[in-house]
């Protein structure tokens, strides 16, 4: 028998998981986290290509923003101040370029010299002059940009190198962080910012879960099994599980993303719901009485093995079915996430087949009188589990038609629920970074950045710009829900205002174009691509709010798209541009000219990035459904039994998705998955309690007995996982990231409903839809015998 064969191998076994740990440590460390917004989405994905050829022809384009209070803004003092925090700024390693107060100052000084054209000095910073039309109209022009309307609000815009942008924005955090200022402390904003703080919140989530869930876990462990031996065997199989998952990951040149901070987690499920198994049918095994056999801890290790040795290979199947259902989903991140869930489960079944044996027989004269008291006695928790079960049977038409009745509730819940676009949502509002939101949103009347890139003709002529304009002035018309957006900067608006200088004003555009780029290196090149390149865009800035409802921002991102499209398809603009690609997402290694236009960004990829979580969930949810089932109907021989027990295992989530709809919650990243995982976090009550049941029909009891004698074997089991599990997610609701919270909140949640709805809704239906109540299964023998 496997349970006689494992025992007698134990030492081996336990040499070899420990040689295969010691090898995989080292590799381990080296899995490293992809921070870039990029690797969410897939490569082929229209808004990624749009995004990299954003970045290609335009090198930096990560914008943030450093805002401070400062009523002194346009005075000699203040500019000298605005002056310190832009050379601050640019000294930052990965900064391409900025663009303040400071630097609009410097740029009339050097495009319109006072003593050129006034005959002297002008009294005070050049920028502040009301009689200098170019002063004027570089201060109208970057309004609500590098400063406030009302002038008290300086900004010092910093354009990042998409490439080192992760460092910049740590390295500038540093910089406002150590800031000390008579004016208030500086405040840092910008999606990258947003991303940043993002990524240092899961990271340090996922090192704390790990702590703190391992750590509540095993106390509960030794409270309700009162024996140290199974919290060593829980701790060790998670840690083997994790460390060898992370080395075949680095092997496999698979980086963590967002999604994949919560991996030990949720191999923490996945082994303590198959120790406590293990550890409460051990204890049952050594209180049952004593005799010769009892007191051999070799035997009572062969007896549990031979036991749970089935249900606990299919439960670590399913689970890995489950969550390689994710390999459905179209963003890479999920699919990678999904992949190492899935080898996660098989190595935790791996790990528990090495290190159950030993630990089972160590401490061997502890073996009987270690053993709990009846006051200890998991036969309690079972009662409770019993009594449930037989409830449930006593009134199953009930139970299946509430179950009914709820799933139907839980669709219509479904269709209320909103997606949270806003990626600043994704913080607590008390926290320093959404106060800082807050402030440019009031101030500078909005904190989203995005952009729309247009292809330009070789030279850049009046009409060409006009057009541009003409563009512009469409896009500050459009109104969705009383929002609009709050900038729309271009260099057709900054060619403009070089007119104001006389001897520019009697040039080419491509005159003032190339004056503006003499002066302003840095921001033209981040808004027009040089002639000297063969394919020459235009970029058009965007700033709209960030704290928008989600239909107003989807809404608002497509009114844009339709506008820009509208105009680009116009043969006026198709003559000046030589007419459109008709390929509007070109290989990256294309080489013919791209005529399409693009409306692109952070902003707009954020606001898409749950959307396609949400959409890919459900089919995801479809797959696992799928997969689950299928091995379920091998594992029972019954097709029946086993879409029974899926369809009552895809109940909990739709629950608390549908809950979340009708309280009117959000789904964000934290809930976007829980519908696609629950099933493979869920199913595992269920597999132990479909084998004991096919168990006890083959030794001939009819199916309400055979339910009741799965729920007493199983039920302890259940709760009590539930109760550890729900315990160790509980540290995750405390914190700062909202998703990881929504996570861990849901995860519990979904697990005490599926613990509920495995002793409740599946034996009412499996006795329910039973041919009689006396009929028995095929006999043949499954291999779990009591004995070695």
């Amino acid at each position: 028998m496997i349970g006689k064969t494992l025992l007698r191998l134990r030492i081996a076994l336990a040499v070899i998981g420990l040689v295969f740990f010691a090898a995989a440590y080292p590799v381990s460390r080296r899995l490293t986290m992809d921070r870039q917004l990029a690797s969410m989405f897939a490569a082929d994905d229209p808004l990624l290509v749009q995004y990299q050829r954003l970045q290609r022809d335009f090198g930096g384009n990560a914008i943030v923003m450093l805002v401070y209070h400062d009523p002194e803004l346009l005075s000699d003092v203040g500019l000298r101040r605005n002056r310190f925090w832009t050379e601050k700024v640019s000294d930052v390693p990965g900064v391409v370029g900025v663009l303040s107060p400071a630097e609009l100052d410097r740029v009339v000084q050097s495009m319109r010299p006072p003593a050129l054209f006034s005959g002297g000095e002008s009294p005070g910073p050049a920028l502040a002059d009301p009689d200098d039309a170019l002063a004027t109209g570089f201060l109208d022009l970057f309004s609500g940009y590098t400063h406030s309307a009302d002038r008290d609000q300086a900004a010092v815009v910093a354009i990042l190198d998409p490439e080192r942008a992760d460092q910049a924005v740590h390295l500038l955090r540093s910089v406002v962080k150590d800031a000390e200022s008579t004016q208030g402390r500086p405040v840092l904003v910008g999606e990258p910012v947003l991303l940043n703080e993002g990524f240092d919140l899961l990271q340090r989530d996922g090192d704390r879960l790990a702590t703190w869930t391992i750590a509540l876990l095993s106390l509960v462990m030794v409270v309700t099994l009162r024996n140290l031996r199974f919290m060593l065997l829980s701790v060790t199989c998670i840690a083997w599980s994790v460390v060898m998952t992370r080395a075949l990951a680095v092997l496999a040149g698979i980086e963590l993303s967002m999604v994949s901070t919560i991996l030990t987690a949720i191999v923490t499920v996945v082994v303590v719901a198959a120790v406590l198994h293990v550890g409460i049918l051990w204890k049952l095994q050594i209180d049952r009485g004593p005799t010769a056999k009892d007191d051999d801890p070799t035997w009572t290790g062969a007896s549990v093995i031979n036991r749970l040795w089935i249900p606990v290979v299919w439960t670590c199947l399913t689970d890995a079915a489950g969550f390689a259902s994710l390999a459905a989903s179209g963003i890479r991140p999920v699919r990678d996430f999904g992949w190492l869930i899935a080898v996660a489960a098989l190595m935790a079944l791996i790990a528990l087949a090495m290190f159950t044996p030993i630990v089972l027989t160590l401490w061997p004269r502890d073996h009987r009188r270690n053993s709990i008291t009846p006051v200890h006695r998991p036969g309690a928790v079972a009662n409770v589990a019993t009594r449930l079960v037989a409830w449930a049977i006593g009134y199953r038409r009930v139970v299946v038609a509430t179950a009914v009745f709820l799933g139907i509730i839980a669709l219509v819940g479904l269709r209320r629920t909103e997606t949270e676009t806003s990626f600043l949502k994704n913080f607590r509002d008390d926290s320093p970074l959404v106060q800082a939101y807050h402030k440019v949103e009031r101030d500078l009347g909005g904190a989203g950045v995005w952009d729309i890139t247009l292809p330009a003709p070789a030279i850049i002529t009046d009409d060409y710009l006009e057009s541009v304009r003409t563009l512009q002035t469409d896009l500050r018309a459009i109104r969705v829900a009383d929002q609009s957006l709050t900038k729309v900067i271009s260099m057709a608006d900054a060619e403009r205002v070089a007119m104001a200088v006389p001897l520019l004003s009697l040039g080419t555009p491509e005159i003032r174009l190339a004056a503006m780029r003499a002066a302003f290196p840095a921001f033209s090149d981040a808004l027009l691509v040089p002639p000297t390149q063969s394919q020459r865009r235009l970029r058009i800035m965007l700033r709209s709010r960030e704290q928008l409802p989600a239909d107003t921002k989807l809404r608002l991102i497509g009114r844009v798209q339709d506008v820009v499209r509208r105009h680009t398809a116009t043969q006026q603009w198709q003559g000046m541009v030589g007419g459109l690609d008709s390929d509007s997402s070109p290989s990256k290694g294309s080489r013919r000219p791209d005529k399409s236009a693009a409306v692109t960004g952070y902003y707009v990829m954020l606001s898409a990035l749950v959307r396609r979580l949400v959409a890919d969930q459900w089919i995801c949810f479809a797959v696992s459904f799928a997969l689950v089932w299928l091995l379920l109907a091998v594992m029972t021989a019954s097709v029946r039994l086993s879409l029974t027990a899926v369809i009552a295992n895809a109940l909990p989530a739709t629950l608390v998705l549908a809950t979340l709809g009708w309280l009117g919650g959000r789904v964000n990243l934290g809930a976007a998955m829980i519908a696609a995982v629950s099933i493979g976090m869920s199913i595992d009550g269920s597999v132990h309690f479909l084998h004991h049941y096919r168990r006890c029909r083959r030794m001939g009891m009819n199916a309400p007995l055979a339910s009741e004698s799965a729920g007493s074997a199983v039920g302890a089991a259940m709760l009590l996982a539930t109760v550890a599990l729900v315990v160790g997610f509980g540290v995750m609701a405390n914190s700062r990231f909202v998703p990881t919270a929504t996570f861990g909140v849901l995860v519990a949640a979904t697990l005490v409903l599926g613990t509920l709805v495995n002793l409740t809704v599946l034996p009412a239906a499996i006795v329910g839809w039973a041919k009689d109540q006396t009929d028995a299964v095929d006999a043949s023998d499954d291999g779990s015998d009591d004995g070695p």
